[in-house]
């Protein structure tokens, strides 16, 4: 998996994805950039082994070393099931990149819409042509909203988009600090409770590792 790191939406919903994956038996190796690191660091934890990128403030030294990461992942490539990229440009971009370096089906999630999304900030970039068309063989692009698979439909291909709710916990859920509010919102969680709970959300992701597609010597891909 190549993710960003920090303390924003996209790596909450990194650990989200990390843990569900990792509660349902997965083995998870992470390439992390650190964008205001200045060195390498390694975490570990229970089938969690994380590499922590440093970016030195971002710029192209940084996504060169974030890149150069992708070497950390040949010992562990010819036994990997699929390649994770969380979140539009870089870690999709690397994702790409070691799926076709290793031959590996790779899936990409993009964690927002809207006028500051991911999928804007792609198609901004100076090599936005080159990237679109790594991304184009994702098996699958998963979207956290209708409206972002709406935004990345001029991306892709429409019939590999798929919409992957963020899970709901009442842990993870901002309330409101007034008492009435608090029960209303806390009621409107408990109905979403059954649909976007941890545990099924990591099923719907599982699923989708598990249909991913390999590319064929040909350069196309095949269902697993």
């Amino acid at each position: 998996m190549f993710a960003p790191g920090g303390r924003g939406g996209a790596q909450r919903h990194t650990d989200q994805v990390v843990d569900m994956l990792c509660d349902h038996g997965w083995r998870v190796r992470m390439v992390v950039r650190q964008t205001y690191a200045t060195r390498f660091r390694v975490r570990r934890r229970p089938s969690l082994f994380c590499l922590e990128v440093p970016g030195f403030g971002g710029g192209r030294p940084g996504v060169a070393l974030y890149l150069l990461g992708m070497l950390v992942t040949a010992p562990w490539a010819r036994r990997a099931f699929v390649v994770l990229g969380v979140r539009l440009p870089w870690p999709a971009t690397a994702a790409a990149l070691a799926g076709w370096v290793f031959r590996l089906a790779f899936i990409v999630f993009s964690t927002g819409s809207g006028e500051l999304s991911d999928v804007e900030d792609l198609r901004l970039r100076r090599s936005s042509a080159l990237r679109i068309r790594l991304t184009r063989r994702a098996a699958w692009l998963v979207t956290q909203t209708d409206a972002g698979a709406r935004e990345a439909a001029g991306l892709v291909a429409p019939h590999t988009i798929t919409v992957v709710p963020n899970p709901v916990t009442r842990a993870w859920a901002p309330l409101p600090g007034d008492e009435e509010m608090r029960r209303t919102a806390l009621a409107q969680i408990d109905a979403r409770l059954d649909d976007f709970s941890p545990l099924r959300v990591g099923g719907l992701i599982e699923g989708l590792i598990a249909s991913a597609r390999r590319p064929t010597r040909q350069g196309g891909f095949r269902v697993r």
